[in-house]
């Protein structure tokens, strides 16, 4: 395909492939393109997905501890009034 493996030869060689083309190549380079899109936007559209539902554990968790933390307060108050009842 190719003799010297330099990058102005690759150039030429790609040229001339593209002025050689055919309907049917621009057709299938094009449906080529818009699958290599598709894929990447659906790619993208993953990532946020699973951002929000990362961001979505992470209130989740902060929600618990800020419960648990509430629980023990309430707790640590009902056993000083306790402590100051026997008292």
């Amino acid at each position: 395909m190719l003799q010297g493996d330099s990058l102005w030869a690759r150039l030429a060689f790609w040229k001339r492939q593209f002025n050689n083309e055919t309907p049917l190549d621009k057709f299938v380079r094009g449906r080529l393109r818009a699958f290599a899109k598709r894929v990447l936007q659906q790619h993208k559209h993953q990532q946020q997905q699973q951002q929000q539902q990362q961001q979505q554990q992470q209130q989740q968790q902060q929600q618990q501890q800020q419960h648990q933390q509430q629980q023990q307060q309430q707790q640590q108050q009902q056993q000083q009034q306790q402590q100051q009842q026997q008292q």
